[in-house]
């Protein structure tokens, strides 16, 4: 792109989640630490340090030729991070890579309806980007919460537990901009409902409702208080 002459600024996106081991198991611990190399490092250490990490650096040497890390290792005036959840890793044999993902082992203190949150995860990606790859500019360019179903089909209004998530994610982002962490931007995922991968529709991750199959558009109750949320900073939704 920027060979092109393409004008704008030029980031790219990435899956990004802290990693904890799901016990304090030597075999977890060392799964876990692996599975964060493949999962965080691979992503991230390739474009800021033209190298992966040493956990899996023989895993990926085969496939690695001359001018691949100069050509990865490229100036991104941001970092997209999609953040869901942390995850919990435990030790297996089925895999070549010896990880799987495991069991939260701790008490979980921020819950949505039934759904265990993290969004103090949020926070610890955040810095974690920011102290070990030199403060870029970080963007969160996913963070949603899913549904199967409507507490009120009726209406499709209420969603306390996506309002919920969302409240406390903010929270934790606000917190890491506070503190100075170069954070310039958050978009939920999503506007409305969608085909999410091989589930199709049955995950609901809209801030509006989508009825199938004649597609009417509900706003949910987090829609509005999303739109008062932005207004509030002076940003016109």
């Amino acid at each position: 792109l920027r060979a092109a002459g393409v004008r704008g600024r030029i980031g790219t996106v990435g899956s990004l989640e802290p990693v904890r081991p799901s016990s304090s198991a030597p075999e977890d611990v060392a799964a876990a630490a692996k599975f964060d190399a493949l999962w965080n490092g691979a992503v991230l250490d390739p474009l800021f340090k033209g190298r992966y990490p040493a956990l899996v650096e023989a895993d990926f040497a085969p496939f690695v030729r001359a001018g691949d890390m100069a050509a990865i290792r490229q100036k991104v005036d941001f970092i997209g991070v999609n953040y869901y959840s942390r995850l919990h890793i435990q030790h297996t044999d089925k895999f070549d890579i010896g990880a799987i993902f495991g069991a939260n082992p701790d008490p979980v203190k921020y819950r949505a309806l039934r759904w265990p949150i993290e969004p103090d995860g949020l926070y610890e990606e955040v810095k974690y980007i920011h102290d070990q790859y030199g403060a870029p500019e970080i963007v969160i360019t996913e963070n949603g919460f899913a549904t199967t179903t409507d507490p009120n089909p009726g209406n499709g209004l209420e969603d306390d537990g996506r309002l919920s998530y969302l409240a406390q994610n903010l929270a934790f982002l606000r917190k890491a901009a506070d503190e100075g962490l170069n954070v310039k931007g958050y978009f939920v995922w999503a506007l409305m409902d969608s085909f999410e991968w091989s589930e199709g529709t049955k995950w609901h991750f809209g801030l509006v409702r989508i009825e199938y199959p004649h597609l009417a558009r509900t706003p949910r109750q987090s829609y509005y208080w999303y739109s008062d949320l932005i207004r509030a900073q002076g940003i016109e939704a």
